[in-house]
């Protein structure tokens, strides 16, 4: 069984629609970590959770070097937090562990490579190796050899409503920012 690392983002909600379907999705593991659009993925990740009746938890946890991600909105560009996925992940194997689950996935995509260390392949081996020696759970990355139009083109065969996903890092009065680079993305590839 999978615990899926859950944002409520178009990729995590494609890796969760994936893991439902397989019959292999044991939970969803929601992280605020002072985040600015914590509200938003929160509501977005428990919307898709009660409306699949999929096993959902929160975590609420305290990270630093949340300055770059939570600059001003309309900023374009990168929202790098240092180590975040290593913190989430850490944090999603001792879950998955503690409730038996096999493997954790999160959502990296190949075009995350650039300006995302933790979401490069090497990172993704060398993690696996690292957590399986100590916990016996594989950390996967599913979609990290697709590009966001490729995830794009999964979620509508899933018949996914994109529009109930968040993908904005810097929200601005409950909307996206359509600046961040998650935006740019999003709207480069869905237009929305």
């Amino acid at each position: 069984m999978v615990c899926v690392l859950f944002s409520g983002g178009l990729d995590s909600m494609v890796l969760a629609e994936k893991a439902l379907q397989s019959k292999r999705l044991g939970c969803l593991l929601h992280v605020s970590y002072g985040q600015r659009a914590s509200a938003q993925e929160y509501r977005a990740a428990l919307r898709w959770a009660e409306a699949n009746q999929a096993a959902f938890k929160r975590l609420i946890l305290s990270v630093c070097g949340l300055e770059e991600m939570n600059k001003e909105p309309g900023k374009a560009g990168a929202r790098v937090v240092p180590a975040r996925n290593l913190i989430l992940i850490s944090h999603a194997v001792n879950y998955a562990a503690a409730r038996g689950f096999k493997e954790v996935w999160f959502g990296a995509c190949a075009d995350d490579l650039e300006d995302y260390k933790d979401c490069r392949p090497d990172f993704v081996e060398a993690l696996d190796r690292l957590t399986f020696s100590a916990s016996k759970i594989r950390i996967r990355a599913p979609l990290i050899d697709s590009t966001k139009a490729e995830i794009v083109a999964m979620a509508k065969a899933y018949e996914l409503d994109l529009g109930l996903t968040w993908s904005c890092y810097a929200p601005k009065n409950d909307a996206p920012c359509g600046k961040c680079n998650s935006c740019a993305s999003r709207l480069e590839v869905s237009g929305g």
